[in-house]
């Protein structure tokens, strides 16, 4: 499989994404209930939406490790923006003229100063730095629930849900300091809740699409949760991750990500 070839089915949907959060910053902030910090700026959250529904047990250990993924924002994203538009849009001149890593990266993408900071204080509040990437997006780091509370002034509970889904979460949104604020779009990892947007699946045994039946791709060794269970998620077959993103039409279509 050429790897640039993926980028339309995987890129373009998280820019999206990304966008979209930067944009309803307001509107998110209205799920979660944090009182302002002086020096301090709230990173949008909708996790509200979820522990407000749910019972809290009682407080995460503080000693649970946690792994975070900070996602940075991208640059010009009104240009971004504009672009996915065109490249979306069968009308347009640019429909489906899709750009590759580099040519995004040198366009888009955060630069390794808005990188730093955040590098800095991760480490700075105890967290070891897991991974970083050339594209500069996300910022990976491990530690403590008790390091993340400091971090990012939150308070971690165990919750369970009226579904009977037990899950630990952040109480509020969480904030950084204005000096690395600017930079960070998403923390994901506080929560243990994780939630599809898109009708559940009704036929899904873990197989493939059988376009791909004939892929190299080896096969899945991991035990993935049924459709509706209680507990929460941790793995997914490429089966369900494909229904649940909608990917098998591209499949049914004969597009299998390839060259």
């Amino acid at each position: 499989m050429k790897l640039r070839s993926i980028y339309p089915f995987i890129l373009v949907p998280f820019i999206g994404i990304v966008i979209i959060a930067t944009v309803l910053w307001s509107v998110v902030s209205t799920f979660t209930h944090a009182t302002p910090v002086p020096g301090r700026v709230p990173i949008p959250s909708t996790i509200g939406k979820y522990t407000s529904n749910s019972k809290m047990l009682a407080r995460t250990a503080a000693n649970q490790p946690l792994s975070l993924a900070i996602g940075l924002n991208l640059r010009n994203q009104a240009d971004l923006a504009s672009y996915i538009k065109q490249i979306t849009t069968p009308q347009s001149p640019l429909y489906h003229h899709y750009l590759n890593a580099a040519t995004f990266a040198a366009l888009y993408a955060p630069l390794p100063s808005s990188e730093a900071p955040v590098i800095d204080y991760l480490r700075s509040e105890g967290f070891t730095i897991t991974a970083t990437y050339p594209d500069h997006l996300l910022v990976d780091a491990y530690g403590t629930v008790a390091q993340a509370e400091q971090a990012f002034q939150v308070q971690i509970n165990n919750y369970q849900a009226k579904s009977g889904q037990y899950f630990f979460a952040n109480a509020a949104s969480p904030s950084l300091p204005v000096s690395v604020a600017p930079f960070v779009a998403s923390v994901a990892g506080l929560d243990s809740l994780l939630q599809y947007h898109h009708k559940p699946h009704t036929n899904d045994k873990g197989k493939a699409h059988p376009a791909l039946a004939a892929s190299n791709a080896s096969p899945n060794a991991i035990s993935c949760p049924q459709q509706g269970a209680a507990t929460i998620p941790t793995s997914y077959t490429p089966s369900q991750i494909a229904t649940a993103y909608d990917f098998t039409k591209i499949y049914d279509s004969g597009s299998l990500g390839e060259g």
